[in-house]
C-alpha cells in the first residue's frame, strides 16, 4: 500500500496527457481506473491519521465497472489498455472468463515520493503542493455526526449479461469492428459536447462568484473534476458559489474536497444536496420552523439515502453513467 494525494496525482496526468497527445479514450480509461482505485483507498480511511492506503498492487477492477465509469464498450477496453501498458502507465493481467479469472489492474502513480514499484516520476516543478492532505474530511467537525465517516462499499449493480466473459480469443468480425468504430465516433462527440456543457458553466459561474477569470489550468480541473465524477453543469455552479462563499485561498482545492464529499453521499443533483442540507439541518437542531426533531431527521437521512441510491440506479439503467447530466438537460 501507499499514499497518493488525488489532485496532485491527477493533476500530474493531465499534464502528461496533454503532453504526450493523449486520446480521448485513453484518458476516460486512466480516469475510470483512477477513480475505482481512489474508492478502494477510501475503505481504509483513517480519519486520526487523515491518510488512506492506496493500491500499489494489482486489483481486480471488472470490465462492467469500467463500462460504467469510462462508457467504453468491451473492444475498446480491451485495446486502450494495452496502449496504456505500453506508455507505462499501468499494468494487468487478462481474465479468463471460461475459468472465472477476473482481470486484474495496476497504476504506476505517476508522482513522485510514493512508496510504490516502478512509479514514474512525471511530477514537475510548477505541480502545487497542497501539502499531504490525502484524503478528505468526510464529516463536519461540528454537531452529530449524521453520515459516516467513511465512505460505503462499492454498490454497482453489475449486470452479468453486459459482458459474458473476459475472454479475449473473440473471433474478430469485420461488421462488428465497423459498428465499434461508429460507436466510438459518437462517444468521442459525446464526451466532447459534455465537456464544453460544463466548461461554460465553470468559466460562467467562477467570474460570477469570484469576481475574477479562472485560469486556464483552474477552469480545466473543475471541468475535469466534474466531469470525472459525472456531476451535471449545476453542481460545479453549486461547488464554485460555495468555496467563493469560504473564501476559499485554493478554489480546486476546495472544490475538490466537495466533490469528494457529495460522492460520499451520492448526491448528484441540487436538488438532492439542498434536501440533505435541510434534513442535516434538522438533526444539528437548526430547523427553526421545528418541522422536525434531531431524531427524526437522523432516520430521514437514512431514509433518503436508500431511496437516492434506487433513484440513481434505474436513471444509470435508462440514461447511462452520465445520468445525472442528460436528465438535466
Amino acid at each position: 500500500m501507499c499514499q497518493v494525494n488525488f489532485i496532485e496525482e491527477f493533476s500530474a496526468f493531465m499534464i502528461y496527457a496533454k503532453d504526450n497527445v493523449l486520446s480521448t479514450q485513453e484518458r476516460m480509461f486512466w480516469i475510470a481506473l483512477f477513480y475505482v482505485f481512489n474508492g478502494r483507498a477510501m475503505r481504509t480511511y483513517n480519519p486520526q491519521t487523515k491518510s488512506a492506503d492506496w493500491p500499489d498492487g494489482f486489483i481486480i477492477v471488472t470490465n462492467d465497472e469500467l463500462h460504467l465509469f469510462g462508457n467504453m464498450n468491451k473492444k475498446a477496453i480491451l485495446t486502450v489498455r494495452n496502449q496504456l501498458k505500453q506508455r507505462g502507465l499501468i499494468d494487468f493481467k487478462a481474465g479468463a472468463g471460461n475459468t472465472g479469472v477476473k482481470p486484474m489492474y495496476k497504476i504506476n502513480y505517476l508522482t513522485a515520493g510514493v512508496r510504490g514499484k516502478n512509479a514514474l516520476n512525471y511530477s514537475p516543478n510548477y505541480v502545487t503542493n497542497y501539502g499531504p492532505n490525502y484524503s478528505p474530511n468526510y464529516a463536519p467537525n461540528n454537531g452529530p455526526n449524521t453520515f459516516p465517516t467513511s465512505p460505503p462499499q462499492d454498490t454497482i449493480n453489475i449486470n452479468n449479461n453486459i459482458y459474458p466473459s473476459d475472454d479475449e480469443d473473440d473471433v474478430d468480425d469485420p461488421g462488428v469492428d465497423a459498428e465499434n468504430a461508429r460507436t466510438r465516433t459518437r462517444e468521442d462527440e459525446d464526451t466532447e459536447r459534455i465537456w464544453q456543457l460544463i466548461r461554460q458553466a465553470v468559466v460562467s459561474a467562477f467570474t460570477s462568484f469570484f469576481g475574477r477569470t479562472a485560469t486556464t489550468e483552474e477552469a480545466d480541473r473543475i471541468t475535469q473534476m466534474t466531469f470525472a465524477g459525472k456531476l451535471p453543469p449545476s453542481m460545479a455552479i453549486r461547488a464554485i458559489e460555495m468555496a467563493a462563499a469560504a473564501g476559499a485561498r485554493s478554489p480546486v482545492r476546495y472544490i475538490g474536497t466537495i466533490f469528494q464529499q457529495w460522492h460520499t453521499m451520492d448526491i448528484v443533483t441540487p436538488t438532492e444536496l439542498g434536501h440533505y442540507q435541510f434534513l442535516h439541518d434538522c438533526a444539528r437542531g437548526k430547523d427553526a420552523l421545528g418541522l422536525m426533531t434531531p431524531d427524526e431527521a437522523c432516520k430521514e437521512i437514512a431514509k433518503d439515502a436508500e431511496e437516492r441510491a434506487e433513484a440513481h440506479a434505474k436513471a444509470k439503467e435508462e440514461y447511462g453513467a452520465y445520468y445525472a447530466i442528460y436528465t438535466e438537460q
